[in-house]
């Protein structure tokens, strides 16, 4: 079954190649430009804003005392007997549109659905991953690797491989060593360190190394969303191992001055 779509799919694009390859170069190039949008809303938003672009390259003609104009798509006109092409502009605008009962354009209908359809897979894959995650929350151990933003399972936004369980557990082991306090409660695991008027967040999660995040506690209790944190972070690499505690306190210090100088800022 899926070969077969994929066969069709195939299809469906040599056949838009050939419709654009027929039409004129600046009428090809406005439809192809739907490869510009970013996202599912911005093609919506293209599809319309498309249209006149399209009616500012159409040339209408007279007929009698009526500006009227074919489309320049699909070349259609009037049903009528007795009339030739389309109203210009609004006429011409509902064909291509496919507003009212107007019959709508095959060619600019065939652009439209190509431009939505390509975002609507990528939100339905978006909305599948995001649902798996859901319910990886409910069954794993998950980690706080941050405040107020949602805890995160063991391989979620990592670059680098996930740890093993005996990894992981070695990495906890240094966070230990290094004065960190490791929480665990409804299989929601965070590692801290208060440090004055900070707090540091570990994230052991990642292979090769340990990432930390610190954060100003007072802002931490008056802001409502993440986004309005400030925060520096650093790394130890897991082969570090001459002066460890060392490095560490340098690096914290230096994160705690950078976090100083934005408030400064």
């Amino acid at each position: 079954m899926d070969d077969k779509i994929n066969e069709l799919e195939i299809d469906l694009y040599r056949a838009w190649q050939t419709i654009l390859k027929l039409l004129p170069e600046h009428f090809s190039d406005i439809l192809e430009s739907s490869r510009n949008c970013q996202s599912h809303d911005e093609a919506i938003q293209w599809s319309y804003m498309i249209i006149d672009k399209l009616l500012e390259l159409t040339q209408p003609f007279q007929d009698g005392a009526e500006d009227r104009a074919y489309c320049p798509l699909c070349g259609d006109g009037s049903s009528s007997s007795f009339r030739t092409g389309y109203a210009y502009p609004e006429g011409l605008r509902r064909h291509l549109s496919g507003d009212g009962r107007a019959c709508e354009c095959f060619v600019f209908h065939f652009a439209r659905k190509l431009a939505i359809r390509r975002f609507t897979s990528v939100d339905q894959r978006t909305a599948k991953i995001k649902k798996e995650l859901e319910n990886r929350r409910l069954m794993e151990d998950t980690f706080r690797i941050e405040p107020l933003r949602a805890p995160k399972v063991l391989d979620e936004d990592k670059f680098n491989s996930a740890r093993s369980p005996e990894r992981l557990s070695w990495a906890e082991n240094r966070l230990k060593e290094l004065g960190f306090e490791i929480h665990y409660s409804a299989r929601v695991k965070s590692y801290t360190q208060q440090h004055g008027a900070f707090v540091v967040f570990a994230d052991p999660r990642g292979e090769g190394e340990l990432r930390f995040s610190v954060y100003k506690q007072e802002q931490m209790e008056r802001v409502s969303s993440p986004l309005q944190l400030q925060t520096s972070s650093f790394f130890l690499r897991d082969n570090w191992t001459n002066d460890l505690a060392g490095k560490y306190r340098t690096r914290l210090a230096q994160s705690i001055e950078s976090l100083m100088s934005q408030n400064e800022a």
